[in-house]
């Protein structure tokens, strides 16, 4: 399978060829000058990403630490997410369970936390099998 070329590779190769074939030295600099306008957009925005992916990584680390903190205080015993949540959403407003998931299972893959299934009842005859986790 053959490399994709980025957009500023294109507008390398676009820049390269009207230097080589365009006759007109007037429109040709304001094409190159549009072009290295074009690559500077490109790269500039690709850096804001990149310092946003980093700023958002680096604010949900804080609660990963604080569901592995939170294990490890409570190292005999199994939450599922739900648990996790009601225990952390005080000091979290924006905690979810699909949050709570994303961390857990990457606890998992780095085995720090152990999952399990139990059996979690709700009211007198009602029961209902999900996944626990509790400190490795």
């Amino acid at each position: 399978m053959e490399k994709k070329i980025t957009r500023v590779e294109a507008m390398d190769y676009a820049i390269e060829a009207v230097e080589t074939y365009f006759d007109g030295q007037e429109v040709k600099d304001e094409i190159i000058a549009a072009l290295n306008a074009e690559i500077e957009a490109k790269i500039k925005k690709a850096e804001k990403a990149k310092e946003r992916a980093a700023k958002k990584k680096a604010e949900g680390d804080a609660l990963y630490d604080a569901i592995i903190e939170f294990l490890r205080a409570n190292p005999l015993n199994y939450y599922d997410r739900e648990g996790i949540v009601e225990e952390l959403e005080d000091d979290y407003a924006d905690i979810t369970p699909q949050k709570v998931t994303a961390r857990l299972t990457k606890a998992v893959k780095a085995e720090i936390v152990v999952k399990d299934t139990i059996e979690k009842h709700y009211g007198e005859d009602k029961k209902k099998k999900v996944t626990a986790y509790k400190i490795a």
